[in-house]
């Protein structure tokens, strides 16, 4: 077959080059024309030709993981590198050492794909101000951080950068992180979610279950046999929203005195009360006199409408008549 068979074979199909006698592969034309279909196609060029810039960036255009058979030192080239990785980020682990412990080529990489990181030499994965511009350059920097040296998960500033832009970066954290009471508060404070990341210890922890139900109720669900019977627990949580009242162990549902205090706090707590409570006028009295003042037993539940249509003075105990 002649040369002007191989170029026209070539332009429809890159891969006959495989068989291609060493004269075509060393052929600049036919290389760069089957090229022009697909970078991969340089794989087949002669070794003269895969250290020809020109060819090479050619290629690189096309697929940067064309960048596997380049010449040592094209593959050790920031502008030709730079240019595969606008094309497959796989590029840079064909890369030189040398350019995968470039600082600046890996984080502009790693910012238009976090996975990037992966391949990064270890001159860089091992220093820590390198993970520090991870995360912090982009969104996505918390989960190329998942790719980071064990020590650097236990580090509390980098897992309270990370959590910062996502709380799902607490599953990388190490057993120790999760332990630290203060990064723990943090974390649940930002998103009550992160309770199920953390050590089960914190789930007797009042402050950090408090801030979780302040979030959402399903919290205390997590909340140690020890927590759901401690009263001072629950009054704080009834004053920040009624229902936690549901979650308290029956011993504390049932002690009289434990009401009266919740009844006291938060006048709604009622509305979670047993049928019995509801008609008892002392806890009615309660529950009304954090909404309307005391009374001597009206219906404990008031709309809002009806309230307005009060007279002013129909709050106090003698001008409301018992029911």
């Amino acid at each position: 077959m002649d040369r002007y068979q191989w170029q026209q074979d070539a332009m429809k199909d890159w891969t006959v080059l495989a068989d291609a006698p060493p004269a075509i592969k060393a052929d600049r034309a036919i290389i760069s024309a089957a090229l022009k279909q697909e970078g991969l196609a340089l794989q087949f060029a002669a070794e003269s030709l895969q250290a020809d810039s020109k060819l090479v960036l050619q290629a690189v255009k096309r697929n940067g993981e064309a960048l596997r058979f380049a010449a040592d030192s094209l593959r050790g080239d920031p502008e030709v590198v730079q240019q595969a990785l606008q094309t497959s980020w796989q590029a840079l682990r064909y890369a030189t050492e040398q350019i995968r412990a470039d600082r600046t080529i890996v984080l502009q990489a790693v910012n238009q794909n976090w996975w990037t990181v992966e391949v990064a030499a270890e001159a860089l994965t091992n220093d820590r101000s390198f993970w520090l511009e991870v995360i912090m350059q982009s969104s996505n920097g918390w989960m190329a951080f998942s790719y980071a040296p064990a020590e650097f998960k236990s580090d509390l500033e980098l897992m309270k950068l990370a959590i910062q832009s996502d709380i799902l970066a607490l599953k990388y954290a190490s057993e120790a992180v999760r332990k630290d009471r203060e990064f723990a508060l943090e974390a649940v404070t930002k998103n009550w979610m992160a309770l199920t990341k953390l050590s089960p210890t914190f789930f007797a922890d009042r402050d950090i279950m408090i801030a979780a139900m302040k979030q959402d109720l399903s919290a205390l669900e997590y909340a140690s046999t020890e927590l759901l019977q401690d009263a001072d627990f629950f009054w704080e949580a009834v004053e920040i929203n009624p229902r936690a009242f549901t979650f308290a162990s029956e011993v504390l549902r049932t002690d009289r005195s434990f009401v009266d205090e919740a009844v006291r706090r938060n006048g709604l707590v009622l509305t979670y009360a047993t049928d019995g409570e509801h008609m008892d006028r002392a806890l009615v009295n309660k529950a009304t006199a954090t909404r309307l003042g005391s009374c001597s037993g009206i219906p404990w539940v008031i709309d809002a409408l009806e309230a307005k249509e009060l007279p002013e003075s129909a709050t106090s105990h003698e001008e409301i008549s018992e029911t």
